[in-house]
């Protein structure tokens, strides 16, 4: 079956898990932003950046030398949800032939990836600007009857972002040549793709549909916290790091809606990879 438009719409199937696939589409396609939302994106982005930037005062005393700079690529998994209040369980019966419950906040795993170009200030803080694709989304199942014909239905949300973190990190010695790292700020999302896989049973009958879902909206604004370790050989660090990220507004967008659905998106992802710093030689604590 070809797509069809919206979330709604490419939920839309012929024979016994109709309802349930239409019903569960419609959730995801509702979604102004009201302007609480703007309000609660800025604090909660300002205050991420803030925490690290407390954390390193004192080391701005001590900034002497001249900023350094480090690039360098990254690559992990991912472990997606959809969140927010609509995605929690829900069950409803029209009679004992009709009736449904299922829910739409189990994680999906994905893979993440990119670069990133970071300016130490000094020892103790830097600002790093990443580059990222990172698969999110989520999952969800139902079961009920549907005049009397029991069937089920999991559904799978592919989401994939190119990802723009802004991030203050505070540096603490950790060995001889070791750092520990803590991190956090806001992040811009920029939607590529997004895709609803529906593998559903019902009557005897089985099935496996994938449609595209052409309401999300096309940014998503975030914030994002973690802690990572660097370790630094000659000419090169290697590092791993470990975020969590959530999503502030609504990811989807239609215009007829009346109301708006609270679902976000969260994630967490853990990462390796090198950097390589300008002048070729690695940092140390």
């Amino acid at each position: 079956m070809s797509p069809t438009g919206t979330l709604a719409a490419c939920s839309h199937r012929s024979g016994p898990t109709a309802e349930v696939e239409q019903r569960f589409g419609a959730w995801l396609s509702v979604g102004f932003e009201r302007k609480e939302y703007v309000v609660k994106m800025l604090s909660r982005a300002l205050m991420l950046g803030l925490v690290c930037l407390a954390l390193t005062l004192p080391s701005w005393r001590d900034a002497v030398a001249q900023p350094s700079f480090e690039f360098g690529l990254k690559a992990g998994a991912s472990a997606a949800k959809l969140t927010g209040d609509d995605t929690k369980a829900y069950e409803f019966q029209v009679d004992a032939d009709n009736f449904e419950k299922g829910n739409m906040s189990d994680m999906k795993l994905g893979l993440v990836g990119g670069g990133y170009a970071i300016m130490h200030v000094n020892d103790r803080f830097g600002v790093r600007l990443e580059a990222l694709y990172f698969q999110k989304g989520g999952k969800g199942s139902a079961e009920g009857e549907d005049e009397g014909v029991p069937y089920t239905a999991d559904m799978t949300f592919k989401l994939d972002y190119f990802e723009i973190p802004i991030l203050a990190v505070a540096t603490f010695p950790a060995g001889p040549s070791g750092t520990f790292d803590i991190f956090a700020g806001p992040a811009l999302g920029i939607n590529l793709s997004g895709k609803q896989k529906t593998e559903w049973t019902a009557g005897g009958l089985s099935g496996t549909d994938e449609e595209d879902i052409e309401d999300i909206k096309s940014t998503d604004f975030g914030g994002v916290v973690g802690v990572g370790f660097t370790y630094a050989l000659s000419t090169v660090n290697l590092f791993a790091d470990a975020r969590w990220e959530m999503g502030f507004t609504s990811i989807v967008d239609d215009p007829e809606a009346e109301d708006e659905v609270d679902i976000k998106n969260m994630g967490f992802a853990f990462m390796v990879g090198v950097g390589f710093p300008l002048g070729g030689t690695a940092a140390t604590p």
